[in-house]
């Protein structure tokens, strides 16, 4: 065994970071500048690449590289995850002291949150938390010298095409002689100081917390959309840089200032962050227990309720693992399976399960983050647990469903009576919830005519349909024609009542279930 290890790093130090010939590489246009050094979008070998040039006044030659270029291209060449940005090849040549990765054309979290017109759900937060946690890990895991990265901002985070997250930016990044081990920063303090732990500001001793710390300043921005201590800038433009830095140090390490906490309203996200950027390093929690935390957090802020919460827990939550989302028949099967036991598959309404796998594989598509074709994720569930399991408390072992007669229920509105039966059974236990599911799927009453018959060929729940698509549903029907949808802007208020009134205007009347009387209201 220990010749095996001896071999593998034998052969790792020989072979080195891949050299690449200038000649292989053509570069376009810039796309990121950093402290030493241009990021350009570049192709090599037919492959889109990102091409960091060492500026000329940084390197002098292939034999005399500059210490900080050095230092990045010795890491990134030891680093593979999906969730660090994946290391190409160098060229050392007399002018060209360049390293090639992957190019990212996703842009960096930094982009998205300067993007206007762009809002970020709850889950997308949490998920590119969560993916920052798994790269940053990796880096302090790293045995037998974890690498700090010392340099963690949104600006560092960059995202492929397919939203998934990448570190990147080594420059300033350091390795620990071994996990207990710390450093002190010699000379030029490097990084950016809205991000920097307390102890890098009292050029004290640090190690991995000070990364712990630089990820809840860029936690709090990604939640809040706010840049961190924005409120001292003006003071920038009035001192000298290190009149500054002292008074920054001041505020933050003596002071112990942070970020208002007023602008996160998740509570359980709030505490993840107070508990990172707290004053002593050693009472930080590493981003192994961040990662458990987040994935916790993602199911307890994106679905609505305990049983819920504990039913995507069971199912996508064991053995280390977590799904965020999963194909819709899976997903069936375990729900009904949880609800009526595994006989009972083959036995749910055909018709109930194409109007959920509308509702949640369907008429979802649009929303963010992007999903799978067919799939149901963790927020979309929320939504259903939304809809339909308000007041399930806890799930109870019986296989029988509550029958109830179905009784009128007039609902007013600016002088359009709106009658229908919107009487459900009571949600005594998670087993009714699909109850609640059916009476909507198959509710058969004139939804579309002022009168019972008029319209009782159409079914008036349309499942989560859009403000301007129920108007374009009703545009040409006669005053008192409603339908029902699901909305998933408001979870106290998960229905809505959009009908026609007197002089053909449309209105939207969001509406309570009350588990406790049954009823819809108003």
């Amino acid at each position: 065994h220990r010749t095996l290890l001896a071999d593998r790093d034998k052969f790792r130090s020989s072979f080195g970071p891949a050299r690449i010939r200038r000649d292989e590489v053509s570069l376009s246009e810039p796309v990121g500048e950093g402290g030493y050094a241009t990021v350009y979008r570049g192709d090599c070998r037919g492959k889109e690449v990102a091409v960091k040039v060492l500026d000329s006044g940084a390197g002098e030659s292939t034999s005399n590289f500059s210490a900080e270029f050095m230092d990045e291209v010795a890491i990134m060449s030891t680093l593979y995850h999906p969730n660090i940005a994946l290391f190409m090849g160098v060229v050392v040549e007399p002018g060209a002291n360049w390293m090639i990765s992957e190019f990212l054309n996703g842009g960096s979290v930094f982009d998205l949150l300067q993007r206007d017109g762009h809002s970020f759900s709850t889950m997308e937060c949490i998920s590119i938390l969560l993916q920052t946690c798994q790269g940053m890990n990796w880096l302090h895991s790293r045995s037998p010298t974890p690498v700090l990265h010392l340099d963690l901002k949104p600006q560092n985070l960059l995202l492929d095409r397919y939203g998934v997250v990448k570190v990147c930016d080594f420059g300033v990044s350091r390795l620990l002689a071994g996990s207990d081990a710390s450093v002190v920063d010699k000379g030029r303090l490097r990084g950016s100081l809205p991000y920097m732990a307390p102890e890098r500001l009292r050029v004290a001793a640090y190690s991995t917390p000070s990364d712990v710390y630089s990820f809840a300043v860029t936690a709090w921005e990604i939640l809040t959309r706010k840049a961190a201590y924005s409120d001292l800038a003006a003071m920038f433009e009035l001192m000298t840089p290190f009149e500054f830095f002292n008074h920054f140090g001041k505020v933050v390490a003596e002071e112990r200032r942070r970020p208002s906490m007023r602008r996160l309203r998740h509570r359980t996200l709030r505490r993840i962050v107070t508990r990172c950027w707290v004053h002593e390093a050693e009472d930080r929690p590493t981003f192994g227990r961040l990662i458990a935390w987040l994935k916790r957090a993602a199911v307890r802020e994106s679905v609505p309720g305990v049983w819920g919460q504990l039913f995507w827990r069971r199912h996508w939550m064991t053995g280390g693992s977590f799904e965020t989302e999963v194909p819709f028949d899976e997903w069936w099967r375990a729900l009904v399976t949880e609800l009526y036991g595994p006989s009972a598959v083959g036995f749910v309404s055909d018709k109930l399960e194409a109007c959920v796998r509308a509702m949640l594989c369907e008429q979802l598509v649009g929303s963010a983050p992007p999903m799978r074709a067919g799939c149901v994720t963790l927020e979309h569930f929320g939504h259903f647990c939304a809809w339909f399991a308000q007041g399930v408390a806890h799930r109870d072992a019986a296989h029988h469903r509550l029958a109830a007669d179905s009784e009128r229920d007039t609902l007013t509105g600016s002088s359009v009576s709106l009658t229908a039966s919107l009487l459900l059974p009571p949600i005594e236990d998670a087993a009714h919830i699909l109850d609640v599911c059916q009476r909507l799927c198959t509710l058969e009453v004139g939804g579309y005519g002022s009168s019972p018959g008029d319209g009782a060929a159409y079914l008036p729940f349309h499942g989560n349909i859009s403000a301007t698509t129920a108007e374009m549903l009703l545009a040409t029907r006669p005053p008192g024609a409603w339908l029902l949808r699901c909305s998933t802007k408001m979870v106290q208020f998960p229905f809505v009542v959009s009908k026609v009134m007197r002089g053909g205007a449309i209105s939207h009347q969001r509406m309570r279930f009350d588990s406790d009387t049954c009823r819809f209201s108003v």
